[in-house]
Parts: C-alpha cells; structure tokens; sequence
C-alpha cells in the first residue's frame, strides 16, 4: 500500500461525498446512535444502577436519576468514548487495578461542558474506588455495576464500528477489517516484520491469518483493493465523472421521483450515508 496516497484518497472521497468527517468523528457519532437507539435500555439500566449507588454516598446524593438518564451527562456520552472493545476491571488489591493515564483522565477531557464532578463519580464507580463509608453490600453492588458496564461495551464498540461505521467510511475499503482502523494507512511491509517476530517469542503457537470468520473481504479482495493508493488522481477523475453522471441520469428521472423513492416513504440515501453495502 502506498502511504503517499492516503492524502489524494481522502481528497477525493470528501469533494465525493461532500463533507470532511474523520473516521474517528464518525466512530463516535455512530457509538452514540446504537446507544440511543438498539441499546437504550442498557443505558436505562445501567443510569437506574449508577443513580441507586450515587443516593448511598451524602457527597454524591445531588446526581439524580434524571441527571444520568436524562440530562447531558448521561452514559451516551461516555460509553461512546470507549477506546477499546471491552473495559476490563483488574484483579489487583480490592478487586482493581492501578487505573491507566486514560481511565484517570479521558473521562474528565472528554467533555469540558459536562459536570467534571459527575464525571468523577462515574470514574470512581468504574475504577472500584469504594466510598470509606461503604459496607461490603455497597461494594459488590458497585461491582455488579462495573460489570454490567464492561458488558455493554463491547456491543457498543462492535455494532458501532464494525457494523456500521465500517459500512460508511468508504475512503479504502480494503483498510474496513475486524481489528484495523480506517482512519489510519498501514505502516509499510517491513513494519510489520517486527510485529509478526514479536508474535512468534510470545505466542509461538498462534495463527496469524490473512482471513478469518469476521473478514469482510478476502486477502486477494484486500490486495486489489490496495492497488487504489497508487492511483489516487485516476480515482479522482473516475469518482468526478461517475458524478456527473448520476446527476444527468438523476435529472431525467426527475420527473419519477415518487416512484424512486424508499418504500418507507423515505428518499434514497446520500453519498456521504450510502455505504458500501
């Protein structure tokens, strides 16, 4: 793959579609979907177990229900920001590990306009870091809410990502795998030498496949598709002229409108929402 092409791709898929969202930009916006709409009463849930915790505590008693189920610093906006498939909790001393830089902080940066005491509340509940006050019944009740949280990460992260984000972001799709990132080119062949050395020390009887049950294209599917980066201004002047002429074919069909539209009553789909379903 040729990583000096990653600038003219990008390019040319943002005059296509006509709008600049980076892969991580829209990561987060269809995170935020699946929780409003296929998870929200996980979301419900986990606000009901965070508000019975909160009402235990004097210092946290002013977080009210509504305040985690219906104001702006609810769990939509924290479960998105996520990173990682699964949160794990440790098994250090009280059941936790030694919080990370990222669990400490990305809770309180994420959001400057959300109650950064809220925030650390929620942190606090994520990170086992009982209240002094708190009986063993209050503590595997927090855990209990940690677990659940743990739960509903990963289906945010795999229904959010690779199920819908994957099927959006279309700069190159060979880059739209289980595991990659399409925001980010890969590194060259002889980067990856040292990744698979690596593999074989720790793990000298793991596989490391081309294809598995969750690859959405074969290998040599990938390979033809990585061919594109070399070509990124041939890409531009074919996506141009595909352009123009669905907008000669859309013109004469105007007069067919109603009958192109979406059995639901809905118009077809946008470039930039089409997919490459």
């Amino acid at each position: 793959m040729r990583q000096d092409g990653e600038e003219g791709l990008t390019r040319a898929i943002e005059n296509w579609i006509g709008a600049d969202t980076p892969f991580h930009g829209m990561v987060y916006q269809k995170k935020f979907l699946i929780l409003q709409v296929s998870l929200a009463s996980e979301l419900h849930m986990l606000a009901h177990q965070l508000d019975g915790l909160a009402q235990k505590n004097r210092g946290s008693r002013d977080f009210t229900l509504n305040t985690f189920a219906a104001c702006p610093p609810r769990g939509h906006r924290l479960l998105p920001r996520v990173p990682l498939l699964h949160h794990r909790r440790g098994r250090g001393r009280g059941g936790s590990s030694p919080p990370s830089r990222w669990q400490r902080a990305a809770p309180l940066s994420a959001t400057p306009t959300l109650s950064r005491s809220l925030f650390r509340f929620v942190r606090d509940m994520l990170l086992l870091e009982y209240p002094e006050a708190a009986s063993e019944a209050d503590r595997a009740e927090q855990r209990r809410f940690t677990g659940k949280f743990q739960q509903v990460t990963g289906p945010v992260m795999a229904k959010g990502v690779e199920d819908t984000a994957f099927y959006e972001y279309n700069r190159l799709l060979s880059l739209n795998e289980v595991g990659g990132n399409p925001g980010r080119f890969r590194p060259r062949a002889r980067g990856s030498a040292p990744l698979l050395l690596a593999r074989q020390a720790k793990w000298p009887h793991a596989l490391s496949p081309l294809s598995t049950h969750d690859t959405k294209r074969s290998e040599d599917v990938r390979a033809r598709l990585n061919v594109l980066s070399e070509l990124p201004e041939e890409m531009a002047r074919l996506r141009s002229h595909a352009g123009a002429s669905s907008t000669s074919l859309c013109a004469c069909a105007s007069t067919t409108a109603p009958a192109r539209r979406h059995h639901f009553g809905r118009s077809p789909p946008s470039r930039a929402n089409r997919g490459s379903r």
